[in-house]
C-alpha cells in the first residue's frame, strides 16, 4: 500500500507501471479506481494511458480527510490489479476561487451555476474553439510580442479582461497539435500520449491556474461525427473525460451537436455525451452547445445527462426557439457561449 497527500480541488496523479505490453493500450485494457473516503463517500475514477508502460490516474479530492482506493483492471492478469493506496487530503490554500470553493455545480433550485460551497458563479468569457490544437504553445504571433507562447497570451488577456470561463473544444477529428504534432498516432485507433504530456496538459493546467473554468467539448456539429465512428468518438471522450475530469471543467459536448448535414450526427453527439457523464466521477455541468434547433428542446430536456443549456443567439437564430414557451421548458442554467457572432463589434481581439 503506498501513501501519498492531496489538496482539496486540486489534481493530484497517481501513477502505475504495467505488467503487460499491449499492442495498442487505447483499446486493449482499461483501469480504472475507486476511491472510498472515510465518511463513506465514493468516487471511480478511471484511469488514462499516459505512454508506453505508464499509466495513470488523476485524482482530485472533494473531501478534506483519508481516502484510501483500490485499482481495477480489464486484465487481471496485469499486476496493476488490485493495487491499494491512501491519499490524505489536505485543505487547499490556493488563491483561485475553485481552489477556494469547489468545483461548479448546479444550485438546488436548478437555475444558476455555483460553487461546491454554494457562492454564486457568473459565467463570462468569449471562445477560442480549438484552441489546444490551434494556440501555439512555443510562439506567439502577435506584433511586437517576444513571450513566445500564443496560448498564454490569449489567455492572460482574458483574464485581465475578468473572463472566468475558457471556452473551447478539441479538433478531434483532424488532431493537428503545434506544426508538427497530432494527437493520433494511427488516427482514430490510437492516442498520441506525448502530445498531451509535453503540450496539452501544461495548457490545462495554465487555464486553471489563472483562475478560469474549462467549459469543454470533443469537436464540431457535423464534421467530428461524420469522419469519426461513434465507437472512436465515444472512447476519445472517455480517455479526455478520465484525463482532465479532475480539473474545473463544465462539459458541452460539441459545438452546434444539432447541426445536422448528415443523419445521425446529432444522435452521435448524444451518446458521447451520455458516455462523458457516465465517466466523470465529479459530476460536472453538462450541457449541449446547440445551433438552436427548437426541435431538439424536448429531447435535450429528456437527456439524464443534460441539465444546463449552451445556446447561441447570434444573429437571431435564438428567435427560432420561442422564448414564451421554450424557456418554461429549460428548467435549468442557460448560457450564452457564442454571441461574439450576434453582429456585435469586436474591433480588436486584444
Amino acid at each position: 500500500m503506498t501513501m501519498q497527500t492531496a489538496q482539496l480541488w486540486k489534481p493530484t496523479d497517481l501513477s502505475f507501471t504495467s505488467s503487460v505490453c499491449y499492442a495498442n493500450p487505447y483499446q486493449d485494457m482499461e483501469m480504472a479506481a475507486t476511491f472510498t473516503h472515510a465518511s463513506g463517500a465514493k468516487l471511480k475514477i478511471n484511469g488514462f494511458w499516459n505512454g508506453g508502460q505508464e499509466w495513470k490516474i488523476r485524482f482530485a479530492p472533494t473531501l478534506t480527510g483519508r481516502w484510501d482506493y483500490q485499482v481495477c483492471c480489464s486484465d487481471k492478469n496485469n499486476a496493476m490489479h488490485g493495487n491499494t493506496g491512501t491519499i490524505q487530503a489536505a485543505p487547499n490554500a490556493g488563491a483561485t476561487d475553485i481552489e477556494k470553493h469547489g468545483f461548479l455545480q448546479i444550485d438546488a433550485q436548478k437555475r444558476h451555476f455555483v460553487y461546491a460551497d454554494q457562492t454564486p458563479f457568473f459565467w463570462l468569457g468569449d471562445t477560442n474553439w480549438q484552441s489546444f490544437n490551434l494556440n501555439d504553445y512555443y510562439a506567439c504571433n502577435y506584433p511586437g510580442c517576444n513571450c513566445q507562447n500564443q496560448f498564454r497570451h490569449i489567455l492572460k488577456n482574458r483574464r485581465q479582461k475578468g473572463f472566468n470561463v475558457y471556452q473551447t473544444y478539441f479538433d478531434a477529428s483532424g488532431g493537428k497539435v503545434q506544426p508538427e504534432q497530432n494527437m493520433w498516432l494511427q488516427k482514430y485507433e490510437k492516442i498520441n500520449p506525448a502530445v498531451f504530456c509535453g503540450t496539452i496538459d501544461k495548457m490545462f493546467q495554465d487555464i486553471a491556474d489563472s483562475n478560469m473554468v474549462i467549459a469543454l467539448g470533443f469537436g464540431l456539429h457535423f464534421i467530428t461525427p461524420v469522419e469519426m465512428s461513434e465507437q472512436a468518438l465515444c472512447r476519445f471522450a472517455r480517455y479526455i473525460t478520465a484525463r482532465y475530469a479532475a480539473y474545473p471543467i463544465v462539459w458541452i459536448t460539441g459545438q452546434e451537436i444539432d447541426l445536422e448535414q448528415q443523419e445521425g450526427t446529432y444522435d452521435k453527439w448524444k451518446a458521447v455525451a451520455a458516455a462523458c457523464a457516465a465517466a466523470d466521477p465529479y459530476r460536472h455541468p453538462m450541457s449541449a452547445h446547440m445551433f438552436a434547433d427548437p426541435r431538439k428542446v424536448d429531447d435535450l430536456n429528456a437527456q439524464p445527462w443534460h441539465n444546463s443549456w449552451a445556446l447561441p443567439c447570434r444573429m437571431g437564430y435564438r428567435r427560432k426557439i420561442s422564448w414564451r414557451s421554450g424557456c418554461a421548458k429549460m428548467q435549468s442554467p442557460c448560457t450564452e457561449p457564442s454571441s461574439i457572432q450576434k453582429n456585435l463589434a469586436c474591433r480588436n481581439r486584444f
